[in-house]
């Protein structure tokens, strides 16, 4: 389970932090696997919450949400798990970040009334988005 308030991952270890942007010239190999590893730092945050959403009782029946967002150093962080409604609802996702934070995934599941599919599904959408 996330801990939010000091970004633990429930672990006790810190949550996986993307490299931060540097201005130093890189190769283009480089380039990319700076890419990688932010999109990896990414990944794992999602799937801790994509199992802290199963982990919850009603979650084939309710929606649940959380955000990822990356702060201008390149850390990331993690908003609390929103619980939405029940019977195919959705889930309000209410959070304040600041004009240089960036959205990098959103992370929700679907009921079983949602789609008419046999099993919940956890679903990670989103490409960086930059706020302001």
């Amino acid at each position: 389970m996330l801990d939010n308030m000091n970004n633990s991952c429930g672990t006790g270890n810190p949550c996986p932090e993307a490299p931060p942007d540097t201005d130093e010239e890189l190769t283009e190999e480089q380039k990319c696997q700076l890419e990688q590893a932010k999109e990896a730092a990414i990944d794992s945050l999602a799937r801790q919450i994509a199992k802290d959403i199963m982990k919850k009782r009603d979650w084939k029946n309710r929606e649940y949400g959380a955000v990822i967002i990356r702060n201008s150093a390149g850390e990331l962080r993690v908003t609390e798990l929103f619980r939405g409604t029940s019977l195919g609802g959705s889930v309000n996702l209410e959070f304040s970040i600041s004009s240089s934070d960036t959205i990098v995934a959103s992370i929700h599941n679907h009921t079983l009334d949602n789609y008419n599919n046999a099993t919940g599904q956890v679903i990670v959408t989103g490409r960086p988005q930059k706020v302001g």
